[in-house]
């Protein structure tokens, strides 16, 4: 009995030297081999924690799109919304990026839900607008704008868009608000569709008034005349803040 015991002491005291050793030689190795962009730890060739060198790059890490709040924007009978989303990046941008806007009504239900893609590039300023809702903004308790799951593109991959808009004008025929100019295609090369946003604004500077017009089927280098027309909500605007804003879809 006293032998038996004697051997499970020992097999004890082995299995904890073992243990230890381990420990001490064998985890650590193995956590150096198995080095990780999650672990929390500077390591591997890390220029910062699980970032940079053969982890993604350090920027990218925490880079997000920055979507500002729903405006809800009253026309008549019915409302405009419009978001603003900037990406804050100079080398990264994002193509095909999934959104929703979720609108709620007094009582909490949801009475509308819009979805669609945005293409950002690199240090833009993109305007989503949704032009005609139909609900009033009185009937409307709050709206919410949310991205998607995407990956971001460094600044080599993405297309090189380019477009310019001259001669604005803004004219008001009956009950309406209207903003023509010419629209220049200086990508270079075709481009299928682009939606055009005017934003009217008072001589404050708020955003009282806003309208879309999608164009296709634009050849390189073409110029073309546009016209951008909603009903007026009836707000002083200050024609020389008007703003013209383009993105493709």
């Amino acid at each position: 009995m006293l032998r038996t015991l004697k051997q499970i002491l020992y097999g004890l005291l082995f299995l904890g030297i073992l243990a230890v050793t381990i420990w001490i030689i064998v985890i650590p190795r193995y956590t150096a081999e198995v080095a990780t962009c999650i672990d929390d730890i500077q390591n591997q060739n890390e220029t910062d924690v699980d970032c940079g060198g053969s982890c993604v790059d350090c920027e990218l890490k925490n880079l997000s799109l920055q979507p500002g709040g729903v405006k809800i924007i009253e026309v008549l009978e019915k409302s405009s919304l419009l978001v603003k989303v900037k990406n804050p990046s100079n080398n990264y941008g994002a193509f095909g990026v999934p959104y929703k806007i979720e609108v709620t009504g007094l009582l909490g239900q949801s009475i509308g839900v819009i979805e669609g893609e945005l293409n950002i590039e690199d240090g833009e300023e993109k305007y989503i607008a949704v032009v005609g809702f139909e609900a009033s903004k009185n009937d409307i308790s709050g709206a919410d704008f949310s991205l998607g799951e995407f990956d971001f593109a460094p600044k080599a991959d993405l297309i090189d868009y380019d477009f310019e808009v001259e001669d604005v004008a803004v004219t008001f025929p009956e009950k309406m608000v209207q903003a023509k100019g010419i629209l220049i295609n200086d990508s270079g090369f075709d481009i299928p569709e682009i939606v055009l946003t005017a934003l009217f604004y008072t001589s404050e500077g708020d955003i009282t008034n806003v309208g879309t017009s999608f164009i296709s089927n634009i050849k390189a280098f073409e110029k073309r005349d546009f016209l951008i027309s909603v009903p007026s909500n009836d707000l002083f605007l200050d024609i020389d803040q008007t703003e013209i804003s383009w993105r493709v879809i």
